[in-house]
């Protein structure tokens, strides 16, 4: 008799999701804290993070959570961040990489700094975080590590959409970071293997966080591009974060869950 609730819970495991208290983070939040874990809701913003988990404490009376700053740019913030989690937690058995920054302009508007800035920014968070995760995790017998993607790692923009709304342009730093993330996710999949460490991504399509009635024409043009007929909502982000999380995919690892209501199918 197979109990789902031990293949998919988390149940006495610790959980670090970075930019935790933002549009998807929170919703992954939740989904960890609701499957059992202990999580660390990690951001530059304590008071955000600790808004965020006293929410979420009140609607899951038995969940442990806890605010911490990190700078996931900084290798000493991120390593005081880890000690002050398995100090309070324990060992982290979860890192959730998703704290990322997507800095607007088209080609043409992009300067060389503004170009590096924009790879790094949505990149190297997840290298550092992996780098000073893993041998942690590896001394503790192993984790999984996910990786929030995007499908602009594997398609291009359609630029139609985004005529008249600048706003939500997607740069060409950004896809760029974001395909070479899958390929990082790919090489510490295969590298940290014998380390009982798995490592994949979730790569989420189409969602938008405004609710501006003027960007409400931008959000139609979105909608009628893909297959399932609606935009991403951040609880469609909770069953692929527990089921690459928990036990449910113990034998995957190296892969690249879309959730994107079928946009990069057609």
């Amino acid at each position: 008799m197979i109990d789902m609730n031990a293949l998919f819970g988390l149940a006495g495991k610790t959980a670090v999701v970075t930019g935790g208290y933002g549009h998807l983070g929170a919703a992954m939040v939740e989904a960890l804290t609701a499957a059992g874990a202990s999580v660390a809701v990690v951001g530059r913003d304590e008071n955000k993070a600790e808004a965020l988990c006293e929410t979420l404490r009140r609607r899951y009376s038995k969940s442990v959570l806890m605010a911490v700053r990190m700078d996931v740019t900084d290798t000493r913030s991120i390593v005081a961040a880890l000690d002050r989690v398995e100090a309070e937690l324990g060992a982290v058995d979860v890192l959730v990489n998703n704290a990322a920054r997507a800095l607007p302009g088209r080609p043409e508007q992009t300067t060389d700094s503004l170009w590096r800035e924009g790879v790094s920014a949505a990149l190297d968070p997840v290298f550092l975080c992996t780098r000073e995760t893993t041998p942690r995790m590896a001394a503790a017998g192993g984790g999984s590590i996910v990786n929030i993607g995007s499908m602009y790692g594997q398609v291009s923009p359609d630029f139609r959409v985004y005529e008249g709304a600048e706003s939500f342009f997607s740069p060409a730093s950004y896809g760029a970071a974001k395909a070479a993330l899958i390929q990082l996710t790919r090489y510490c999949a295969v590298y940290y293997a014998d380390c009982g460490i798995r490592v994949n991504a979730i790569s989420p399509g189409p969602f938008p966080s405004s609710t501006r009635p003027e960007d409400q024409e931008f959000i139609a043009r979105l909608t009628s591009r893909v297959p399932l007929r609606r935009i991403g909502r951040p609880v469609d982000m909770r069953g692929a974060v527990v089921f690459l999380a928990s036990d449910a995919a113990a034998f995957v690892t190296g892969h690249e869950l879309v959730v994107d209501g079928g946009w990069t199918i057609v």
